[in-house]
């Protein structure tokens, strides 16, 4: 069994995309602390948007996580800062992307243009 299992709930096979890996989905957009759900979301050329996960995350003690974007939504212009997932830690993934293109882009509730890496603590 994958360790993943016991970290992302809910757990999609095939959102597990190598033995450590597991992509993650937007839900909701993050505006002032209050969340906001649509079926799109359309990120301004030069501005930033925060979303909340659809997945809940609790890593374990021995493990810590690395987030990542996916290099499709890094060809259409987005930037992440990437983030660590420390062991312990449980909740929703707040994560903030940036549109550093000359063009308006859109995600898709469900979409998933962020990189969960599972490491284990040695």
């Amino acid at each position: 069994m994958t360790i993943l299992r016991e970290i992302v709930s809910p757990y999609m096979k095939k959102f597990h995309t190598s033995p450590r890996a597991y992509d993650i989905a937007i839900e909701h957009a993050i505006v002032e602390d209050k969340l906001y759900t649509y079926e799109a979301y359309c990120i301004a050329p030069h501005e930033f948007m925060k979303f909340r996960s659809y997945e809940y995350v609790r890593m374990p003690e021995d493990h810590y996580g690395i987030l990542v974007l996916r290099r499709r939504y890094a060809e259409r212009g987005l930037l992440f800062a990437g983030g660590i997932v420390h062991p312990g830690w449980e909740g929703f993934l707040v994560i903030e992307l940036y549109n550093a293109s000359s063009k308006p882009i859109t995600l898709r509730r469900g979409e998933r243009p962020i990189t969960l890496l599972v490491m284990e603590v040695r």
